[in-house]
Parts: structure tokens; C-alpha cells; sequence
């Protein structure tokens, strides 16, 4: 695993302070960076969705250059205008769906947002809204459809489905809390917890407009869940980590806290959790007395820094490199034959019911998946496979799913 470069390691401090609203902890003037330099920084905070992240920042960095910052603000400028509109189009939604008694609760975007602290400057591309009652979802989709939403053409995932706006916002309609893993047990508890959110959220002031947002322990645990659905693909850049501090960087009560443990443990991802929440608090600021379930002591520094190191290269979504596709529970075979197969059940989720049918299905999914490396993703096989290697080597600690297997208080889990 490379090692994070000086640029790198600049932006991350950076970040830090801009996520602190009352502390600076970035000392610009203790830092003499040539144009160049600061070239490569905006461009990897471009690449990270992080750039409008920077603006108060850099503007209180005299040494910064004036005509690059002028950028940064053009930047931020269509930022905050986008995110105005995606809170107008939520609010109109939501209120839409209320009207026809249709419950929804707001995922991630403005409800993240809103615990920044100036939440405008939170990038977000579109509007992601649970509808967990199977009863209601056909008539939400019905509703949307009627006050001219289409239905985007093609459908790449199964926990969602995806409308756009004439000016091409998309909406997702989420059926469930994210796409289905390769263990049963995990999905059932999921697909149970879903329900449990329309018991579990609150109404929100976001900037003006009156959402409804999961409650604490029910948001943490969501963002938690999408950092892991994309770090099991091709990965996640460092806006997904401000999202956590933000969120922890706060008062949060004791029984959120434990109830969002009790989720995780339930789902066996303590693992997860503490890296992504010791990453945080060793890179980004995140305070060590803030998240009491995590002990800093029993986490492997070198852990620490092969996740951050990943998710520096992943940059937003693992739009980095095409050979980027998914992270493996280990690195024999068996979990090779494991994952093909569990991606043959996501892409013919009814068909793979039958067990009679799986070979066809299994030469299916082989065909489409190297179509699609030749015309889409344009890499090889061997690319794809070697990168899969080197992550899922880099994830083998971390222990998904098994619950309650070398768990201390609270999730305690010690590296091996």
C-alpha cells in the first residue's frame, strides 16, 4: 500500500479545520506551498466532492493565491444554488407524499447537511427518501409518476428505484436500507429494521424547510451502512469520513448511542465501525471523548492508515480507476466463488430463487460482466481481479457480519 503524499496529507488538514466551526485548526501560515502544490490539493478535493468543503478556510489563508480561490468560490457558488434547489425539490416531495398519506423519511443529503456547520457548502447530487412499507411504495411511485417524475430507463441497483426530474435530478425511492449482502441473516435484520425508521424519526428545521430525519441512533447507523455498501464496491472518498466527524462532533445522548451499538453489534459490523470511527479521530479531528465505544489504544495504526490511504484513492465513489469493483471477504477462492455467485443473486434476484437455474445464470452473469469490462469499464479482467486482491487483503481485519465474535464492551474489537 503507497503512503500519503505531502498534497494529500495538506488536504486532509485542511479539511480538518473546515469541519471544526470554532476552531482553526489549520495553521496556514506555518505552510509555504508552491502553485503547484495547490493545484494538485484542489484537484483532489474536486475529485473528493470536497472542494466547496474548503471555501471558509482558505479564505482566511492570506497566503492562499487569490485567483485559484476565486475558483473555489465559483465552485461553492453552484454548490450552495444546487443544494437550495435539491431542498426545495425535497420539501416539494415529501409534502406531496404526505398529502396522499404516504410516510417518507429523508436519507443522507439535507439531513446530513444540516450538521455542518454551514451546511449549504455540503455537496449532494440528489435526493435519497426511504418509503420502507411495501403498501405505500407502489402509490408513491404512482404519485411521483402523475406530477410528471419518470422513471429512469435503467435500474442498477435493487434497494432503490431511481425517478428524474425533467432537468435530470434524480430521486431515489428506497425500499429498502441498502443493497443485499452476501449473508441472509444480516438482510433480514435490515429489511426488518427499515420499519423500524417510521417509528424513529423526528421533524426537522434544514435551512428553513421541515423534514422528516432519522433520529440519531437511526442516521448514524444508515451512514454507517453507506460507507459500507460502497466500500464493498468500488469504494468511498473522504466527503462519506467528514459526514461521520460532523455527525459525532456533537452532543449526542447516551441512549442514541447505545441503541446505534446495538444495531451494529446486531449486524456484526464493530469492525467497521471503529475503523472508519479511529480513521476519523487520527486524520480528521474527530474527538476521542465523543465516541466513548471506541478505545483508540486497542486499534492498529497501520490499519488506520491503509483505510485512510484507500479511501484517498478511491476518490468520490471509486471513480478513480474502472478496475475498482468490489472488496472481498478474504482472498482465497472459495471467497472469489463466493462473491461471483452472490453478484448472480443481485443481478437475477427472482430467477436466482432456483436453484436449478444458477448455471445459466452463472454463464449470464460471466458474459455480462466481461461485455461490460470490454465497452464500459474498458479494463481487463486481470486489472480487475489484481485490485480486488490488494483491497480485500487490506479488509480481512475488519470481521463484517460476524456479531458478536470477539466483541468486547461495546464493540471493542481487537485487531488480530
Amino acid at each position: 500500500m503507497k503512503r500519503i503524499s505531502s498534497e494529500q496529507s495538506h488536504l486532509i488538514n485542511i479539511l480538518k479545520s473546515s469541519l471544526h466551526a470554532n476552531a482553526l485548526v489549520y495553521d496556514a501560515k506555518s505552510i509555504d506551498l508552491s502553485r503547484l502544490h495547490w493545484e494538485k490539493i484542489l484537484m483532489m478535493a474536486k475529485n473528493h466532492a470536497v472542494l466547496s468543503l474548503l471555501y471558509d478556510t482558505l479564505n482566511r489563508d492570506n497566503n492562499f493565491p487569490r485567483d485559484m480561490f476565486n475558483e473555489v468560490q465559483k465552485i461553492s457558488r453552484q454548490v450552495v444554488l444546487q443544494n437550495y434547489r435539491l431542498l426545495y425539490l425535497t420539501n416539494y416531495i415529501v409534502k406531496l407524499l404526505e398529502y396522499q398519506q404516504i410516510k417518507v423519511i429523508v436519507l443522507k443529503g439535507a439531513a446530513t447537511a444540516n450538521l455542518y456547520p454551514v451546511p449549504e457548502l455540503r455537496k449532494a447530487g440528489d435526493i435519497d427518501l426511504l418509503v420502507a412499507r411495501k403498501e405505500d411504495f407502489q402509490r408513491a411511485c404512482d404519485t411521483l409518476q402523475q406530477q410528471g417524475f419518470e422513471i429512469q430507463e435503467e435500474q442498477t441497483v435493487n434497494h432503490h428505484l431511481v425517478f428524474k426530474t425533467k432537468d435530470g435530478v434524480e430521486i431515489e425511492l428506497h425500499t429498502m436500507l441498502a443493497e443485499p449482502f452476501d449473508s441472509p441473516r444480516v438482510n433480514k435484520y435490515l429489511s426488518n429494521l427499515a420499519l423500524e425508521y417510521y417509528d424513529h424519526s423526528m421533524i426537522e428545521n434544514v435551512l428553513g424547510s421541515y423534514l422528516p430525519v432519522p433520529e440519531d441512533a437511526y442516521h448514524a447507523f444508515h451512514l454507517l451502512l453507506h460507507m459500507l455498501q460502497h466500500y464493498l464496491g468500488s469504494g468511498f472518498g473522504l466527503k462519506l469520513l467528514c459526514d461521520w466527524v460532523v455527525f459525532w462532533n456533537r452532543d449526542v445522548l447516551e441512549k442514541d448511542v447505545d441503541k446505534f451499538h446495538s444495531i451494529v453489534n446486531s449486524c456484526g459490523l464493530n469492525g467497521f465501525m471503529e475503523r472508519v470511527t479511529a480513521t476519523c479521530v487520527y486524520y480528521l479531528g474527530l474527538e476521542e471523548h465523543r465516541v466513548r465505544f471506541l478505545d483508540m489504544a486497542t486499534q492498529n495504526k497501520e490499519g488506520i492508515e491503509n483505510f485512510m490511504m484507500e479511501t484517498l484513492e478511491s476518490e468520490e465513489f471509486g471513480k478513480s480507476s474502472a478496475d475498482r469493483m468490489l472488496v472481498l471477504r478474504g482472498t482465497s477462492p472459495f471467497h472469489y466463488v463466493r462473491e461471483f455467485h452472490h453478484q448472480m443473486c443481485l443481478n437475477y434476484l427472482t430467477a436466482s430463487k432456483f436453484f436449478i437455474l444458477w448455471p445459466v445464470l452463472w454463464i449470464m452473469t460471466l458474459l455480462r460482466f466481461l461485455n461490460n469490462n470490454r465497452k464500459i469499464r474498458k479494463t481487463s479482467l486481470w486489472a480487475i481481479l489484481h485490485m480486488t486482491n490488494i483491497r480485500s487483503k487490506n479488509k480481512e481485519n475488519l470481521h463484517l457480519f460476524q456479531a458478536n465474535q470477539n466483541i468486547k464492551r461495546r464493540g471493542k474489537l481487537l485487531d488480530k
